[in-house]
This record gives C-alpha cells, sequence and structure tokens, in this order.
C-alpha cells in the first residue's frame, strides 16, 4: 500500500476536482479458520489500523494543499484464505463502488496506474466545456468521452517512469 498511497498523492496533486478512491486491503486468515468476520485478530488488526493512518496521513495532506483534489477515501477489506486471491484485488468491484460514490453528473474511471494532466484541471473547470460534455453524455443516442492516455517507456526503470510520470502531471517539458 505505501507505493499506491505515493500514487495517489501524484494524482491527487495534478487535479483539483473531485477524487473518488477505492483501497483494497485483504486479511489472510488460514483455510481452516472459522472465526466470525469481526472476531479479533491481532494481524489484521495492526494492518487496519496502519492502513487508515496511512489513508488519513494521504487525507489530511491533501486537505491542507490547496492545490489538491477534494479526496474521498473508500477501504474496502476482505478475509480470504487463498494467497493467489490476497494478492489480486478485486479491481472491477473496486470501480464500481468508487463510481457509486461519485456525487458528480460527469465521472472518470481510472485505474490506479493512471492519471490526467495538469491541464486537465483547467478544462475541467471550465464551464462551457463541462456543458458541451454533459450534453454529449447525455444526448440521445448517449455518448461515451474518453480520457487520452499514455504511458513510460516499458524500458525505464520504476524511479525513472515515476520522474517521468511527475513530471507529466505537473506539465513540465521532458528532456530528451
Amino acid at each position: 500500500m505505501p507505493e499506491n498511497i505515493k500514487s495517489e498523492m501524484i494524482r491527487c496533486r495534478s487535479y483539483r476536482g473531485p477524487v473518488v478512491a477505492a483501497v483494497y486491503l485483504a486479511l489472510p486468515v488460514s483455510a481452516n479458520d472459522s472465526a466470525p468476520i469481526g472476531t479479533n485478530n491481532p494481524a489484521h488488526e495492526r494492518a487496519l489500523k496502519d492502513a487508515r493512518a496511512r489513508l488519513k496521513g494521504l487525507f489530511d495532506n491533501m486537505e491542507m494543499n490547496n492545490k489538491a483534489c477534494e479526496l474521498r477515501l473508500l477501504l474496502f477489506t476482505e478475509r480470504t484464505a487463498d494467497r493467489q486471491i490476497a494478492a489480486m484485488m478485486p479491481t472491477n468491484a473496486l470501480r464500481n463502488a468508487a463510481g457509486l460514490a461519485a456525487q458528480t453528473d460527469l465521472a472518470a474511471m481510472l485505474d490506479a496506474d493512471l492519471s490526467v494532466s495538469a491541464s486537465f484541471s483547467e478544462v475541467a473547470a471550465d464551464p462551457a466545456w463541462v456543458r458541451d460534455v454533459h450534453a454529449h453524455a447525455h444526448s440521445i443516442p448517449p455518448s461515451l468521452c474518453i480520457l487520452p492516455a499514455w504511458e513510460a517507456h516499458p524500458n525505464l526503470a520504476r524511479s525513472q517512469v515515476q520522474d517521468v510520470t511527475e513530471k507529466a502531471l505537473a506539465g513540465l517539458t521532458l528532456s530528451p
């Protein structure tokens, strides 16, 4: 989760509008664990306490930054005895939950590895642009608006990808 927190901070700083982020935390149990949900499990309690603290830190950090997004965080947990399931996150379920928590007429569904550019905040703040997109989305037949995407070169090291992404989201020029 620490990597995701840093990514969410970068994303939140690149867009000043409302953002809903759904976070998943698997709580592994043994295959023969028949304890009911809610039963005290010290490892789960520590994991939940740590997750809540990290998410609160992210939220507080974004609240203090008047150029960051309006963040709404959702924490979902699941007890599972299957280590492979625990390693995967239920992407569609998280995306759907975040979509249900959105409180705007228009919403963009972005996976954790996607962000919008710094200039998108300016475009999305233009009432005429929002009215136009809203009209297209609610026309007969309705339209689907898709944000253009890009990705860093696959041969870049993880630290270089992070640097390139931060610069691109901030609207900075990248040097060759």
